[in-house]
């Protein structure tokens, strides 16, 4: 049985008692409501006679003192509707002696009614002795209808004193039944639900104790369900065994899958740094070459200082290529650099271009890999210096919240269709087919890839053409390299 159908089952006879117990409170709270309004019906009705009685007396008495057309429109009013209730009130009289009584009190004020029309039509009449004598007798009247009307309402108070003690015990013993299908309901709940809950519980606290086994490294255990326990509960426990089942195959087989994978990585980390020195070894022959033939030709037509200072430029530069190339270097320390480079430029094509630097703050730091600007900014010559007549190359450094992007821009005719598809596809490449693009390349394709090999990712490289000319945008991640 599932246990949707159990708990419905349960409640369902509970749920029974409770509509019961609603429409039975419902039912006597309509029977005490209309009790309650027998209770002060006769009451409502005498009020409302004596008070339109006392309406018309007060009209009465006002047209007799001042003779105004208001007052006497205003008695003929009141006395009509007077008139009303008592046939209402006649017509629904019986033979007991409330009734008698209040008969006797609608004949007192027919009788008055009697009187105070003559005594308006002689007071119209101006017959001031014969109207005088008649309002006497009607004064007398009065005073009747007050005793009796007094003793009607007094019976009245009487009768209802008793009607309302009956209502009273009623209600009392309802309350009494209500209260005791409360705490009836509540004891039968009480029990059901604990009932419920141990159902539920003790198979989901074997399964836990189970799982507590289980991440301890004991996979033997078997968790224990009644063949009482609802449907959901054993198809969890049959799913809950094979999945440990499966977890403990997955297990053995990350084990077997783990020694070969270590193999994996630390061949790929042998490939990676045979592949940066070979990278960094391609670049220096190639400018060294450059740099010689620039120096023999200087030798040739200068003998004093020039060739010294030339010499000494170099030497610094390929003391600093030749140091470890697998150790990063600072920012400033590439920027040294690639003026040193710059330097040699100047003594080999004389004052054809200018170089600026819009540095930042804190550029020792930023670490990159060591001569990665170089062949940037020898790319510049070699493709930018024949196609203007002086050559601007220009640096910016902005810091961010990413990291720090450099700017490499020159006034050349810029990249080609061909080489901007190149560079932008370069981040969708993974490290195999770097490595077979940039093989035997020493230009951005190969700065690329050393970025790549030396930040693994956050860094950014992109190629564009400006109005101005060309531009490299790299952007250096903000983390420590060690």
């Amino acid at each position: 049985m599932t246990l949707n159908r159990r708990i419905f089952i349960t409640f369902f006879p509970i749920f029974l008692l409770l509509l019961s117990g609603s429409v039975l409170s419902y039912v006597s709270f309509l029977v005490y409501r209309s009790e309650q309004g027998e209770l002060y019906r006769d009451n409502l009705t005498l009020n409302r006679l004596t008070d339109r009685f006392e309406t018309m007396k007060r009209t009465y008495v006002y047209y007799l003192e001042f003779k105004k057309f208001e007052d006497l429109d205003g008695y003929l009013k009141e006395s009509a509707l007077l008139k009303e209730i008592m046939l209402e009130l006649e017509g629904n009289l019986a033979g007991n002696e409330q009734s008698l009584l209040l008969k006797d009190i609608l004949g007192m004020m027919e009788t008055y009614l009697e009187l105070s029309d003559q005594a308006v039509i002689m007071k119209r009449n101006r017959l001031i002795s014969e109207y005088y004598k008649v309002y006497l007798d009607s004064l007398e009247i009065d005073q009747y209808i007050v005793e009796f009307t007094g003793r009607y309402n007094n019976m009245l108070l009487q009768k209802n004193a008793i009607r309302y003690r009956v209502l009273e015990s009623k209600v009392s013993a309802l309350q009494r039944l209500f209260f005791t299908l409360i705490f009836f309901l509540s004891g039968i709940s009480l029990f059901l639900m604990n009932y419920l809950s141990s159902l539920i519980s003790r198979p989901v606290r074997d399964m836990t104790e189970r799982a507590v086994r289980i991440a301890e490294g004991d996979f033997d255990t078997q968790p224990v369900i009644d063949e009482g326990a609802a449907d959901e509960l054993q198809n969890l426990s049959s799913s809950f065994t094979t999945m440990a089942g499966k977890i403990y195959e997955n297990l053995l087989l990350k084990d077997a899958l783990y020694g070969e994978e270590m193999k994996n990585l630390e061949m790929r980390e042998n490939a990676s740094k045979a592949e940066f020195f070979a990278l960094q070894s391609q670049i220096n022959p190639h400018f060294m070459f450059n740099t010689l033939n620039a120096g023999v030709q200087l030798a040739m037509f200068e003998e004093a200082e020039g060739t010294e200072n030339f010499l000494n430029t170099f030497a610094k530069l390929l003391r600093y290529s030749l140091r470890n190339l697998q150790e990063p270097a600072d920012l400033d320390q590439e920027l040294e650099n690639v003026r040193l480079y710059l330097d040699i430029m100047k003594i080999r094509y004389g004052n054809i271009f200018d170089f600026q630097v819009e540095e930042a703050n804190t550029l020792t730091t930023w670490k990159i890999p060591r001569t990665i600007l170089q062949p940037i900014i020898e790319n510049i010559f070699v493709h930018a210096l024949r196609s203007v007549d002086f050559l601007h190359i220009k640096i910016i450094l902005r810091e961010s919240q990413k990291g720090l992007t450099l700017q490499i821009c020159d006034n050349g005719p810029g990249f080609s269709d061909e080489s901007l598809r190149s560079i932008r596809k370069l981040s969708d490449l993974g490290f195999n087919e770097l490595a077979n693009m940039t093989r035997g390349k020493i230009g951005l394709l190969n700065v690329y890839f050393r970025f790549f090999l030396f930040f693994k990712e956050g860094f950014e490289m992109t190629a564009e053409n400006r109005d101005t000319g060309g531009e490299i945008r790299i952007l250096i991640p903000k983390k420590d390299i060690t």
